[in-house]
């Protein structure tokens, strides 16, 4: 299978012979199509690491939309439009450390409590961390 850009690297390579430096040799074709077989690798492998940026921060800005409205405002308190990419992995950390933490507290206090409406409460929230967090929280009985 043919590399996808060659029609355009092959117009590149062409044009450099056409450029003021160059423009008074003669073309040799083999060596401008090597020149644009190479030109055409490295137009595909910057076409895929620029869909593998869209796809990571395609992931970066879920994480934001699911953190909310913190993850819109910068530093300075403005308010952007569009999601803080580089204040994501920050506001992650915050968001997972504080709810552990949380829970483990909670937990301790609930331990009596198992038929209460605070014990409920208490499962909804360790419910919740769990889906966040992609981890199952045991209640240990002392």
């Amino acid at each position: 299978m043919g590399n996808m850009w060659i029609e355009e690297a092959r117009v590149v390579a062409e044009q450099c012979w056409r450029d003021i430096k160059t423009e008074k040799k003669e073309i040799d074709f083999e060596l401008c199509e090597a020149v644009a077989q190479k030109i055409a690798m490295w137009m595909d492998t910057a076409a895929q690491n620029q869909r593998n940026a869209d796809y990571y921060r395609g992931l970066v800005v879920k994480c934001g939309e699911a953190i909310g409205e913190s993850a819109y405002i910068a530093d300075d308190g403005v308010r952007h439009e569009d999601i803080l990419c580089a204040k994501v992995p920050e506001l992650v950390k915050e968001h997972c450390a504080v709810p552990v933490m949380g829970a483990c507290e909670l937990l301790i206090e609930a331990i009596p409590f198992w038929e209460t409406q605070e014990y409920k409460e208490l499962k909804e929230k360790i419910d919740s961390i769990e889906s966040i967090l992609s981890v199952n929280v045991e209640v240990v009985d002392k």
